[in-house]
């Protein structure tokens, strides 16, 4: 029966739990008959290739979520600014995971300030709309309770 939430962790192995988990054939997958989601950290420093995706479905259910981070070029070397091929190419290498896909998560720099909120804004329209992302802003100006907060 599918939960009415997903329950992860930002990896799905760790020598001091992993033993803990139920067996299983591979680490993913005793994951995954335990919790229903994991945030997908490794994203953010290396695109595994598309066929490490195929392998990571196929030791997950249908109810399970991954939730991956857009590359660190993107969100922190770009900026968001003129990534629309990388984009596109991490898209398309992850794209064995569309059914079990949740939000991407889109964590951006310290540096990146309310100056450059219009680069969110382009980055999110250009974005497939089938597509949820969630934010994470780090900016001290958006934590001030004033003006770039609200924006």
């Amino acid at each position: 029966m599918a939960q009415p939430y997903f329950l992860g962790c930002p990896q799905w192995q760790h020598p001091d739990w992993t033993s803990r988990l139920p067996p299983g054939q591979s680490p993913l997958a005793r994951y995954s008959s335990a919790l229903n989601c994991v945030e997908g950290n490794t994203t953010f420093y290396a695109t595994p290739s598309q066929e490490q995706c195929r392998q990571w479905r196929s030791q997950v259910p249908d109810d399970f979520r991954f939730l991956l981070k857009f590359p660190r070029l993107i969100t922190h070397d770009r900026l968001l600014s003129g990534a629309g091929r990388e984009v596109s190419d991490f898209l398309e290498i992850i794209a064995p995971l569309n059914d079990v896909l949740g939000p991407i998560l889109l964590q951006l720099p310290a540096s990146f300030g309310p100056e450059r909120l219009e680069n969110l804004w382009r980055f999110m329209d250009a974005l497939p709309p089938t597509l949820t992302c969630t934010v994470e802003v780090r900016h001290s100006a958006f934590f001030d309770k004033g003006e770039a907060e609200k924006a």
